[in-house]
């Protein structure tokens, strides 16, 4: 996997557009960037493949998110 370079003072938002995921990735700076999906499947995949790239500061929220068992 390469390594995606986006600089801070670009005018343009970036987005990558995975349409048989339903996902959708948006690069807002260097640092980092936002998943969303409609499938709380695909974004579970990515949290038990990916957990590396969550910030410490959403860990927890977004770990009660996919280890909890709903009732």
């Amino acid at each position: 996997m390469g390594v995606l370079s986006v600089c801070s003072f670009s005018p343009y938002d970036v987005y990558f557009v995975n349409k048989s995921r339903n996902t959708i990735f948006h690069f807002y700076d260097s640092r980092g960037l936002d998943i969303v999906s409609n499938s709380k499947e695909a974004l579970k995949e990515l949290y038990l493949k990916r957990n590396e790239w969550i910030l410490n500061y959403d860990r927890e929220r977004i770990h009660l998110n996919y280890c909890v068992e709903q009732r």
